[in-house]
């Protein structure tokens, strides 16, 4: 079971930042799947999704899908991993991995380019914060391998995420 973007997800919760005035407005859904829409609007869509059992476990609330009819690239990299995280059957997030210091770093200029500088950079993971009104991007770069990850969030359904995070580490605390 892989439970590392999940980590991941809650780690970058925190963060809480806001959006300068001079980035874009970019950033409100993820491969024409608007943040918030619902998972019915996912398999309108014809997304083929299976569960990626590394979110919220048995936790009905917080559950990621891979597509398996989707193609690992963006542009001209490619990627190893990319997650899509439903909180209340709604979209809250993907998670994207790339394979090498290349290919992370077209990623960073890809986000520099579409979201301005970061809001963030050199934070504890090697990567940097970008947020827009609409949602947020968390970049984290592996300093050995040069492997990245991304996760991009919908800003709107922060609230809940905070809430179900709570809730579920209360549960967790309990059994501590």
């Amino acid at each position: 079971m892989r439970i590392v973007p999940f980590l991941f997800v809650i780690a970058v919760s925190s963060f809480g930042v806001c959006r300068s005035a001079s980035v874009p407005l970019v950033g409100d859904s993820f491969r024409g799947l608007p943040f918030g829409a619902t998972l019915a609007d996912a398999i309108a869509k014809k997304w083929e999704l299976s569960p990626a059992n590394d979110a919220g476990g048995d936790n009905p609330k917080f559950q990621a899908y891979i597509r398996t009819d989707e193609q690992k690239t963006l542009g001209e990299i490619t990627l190893l991993e990319i997650t899509y995280y439903f909180l209340n059957g709604k979209f809250y997030g993907v998670f994207l991995q790339t394979a090498d210091s290349n290919q992370t770093e077209i990623l960073r200029q890809a986000l520099v380019l579409s979201r301005g500088e970061p809001l963030q950079a050199s934070v504890p993971s090697g990567g940097a914060v970008w947020s827009v009104s609409t949602s947020t991007a968390i970049l984290r770069r592996n300093q050995e391998t040069g492997e990245g990850s991304v996760m991009i969030r919908g800003n709107g359904m922060q609230d809940s995420y905070e809430v179900f995070v709570k809730e579920a580490g209360g549960k967790v605390g309990k059994s501590l």
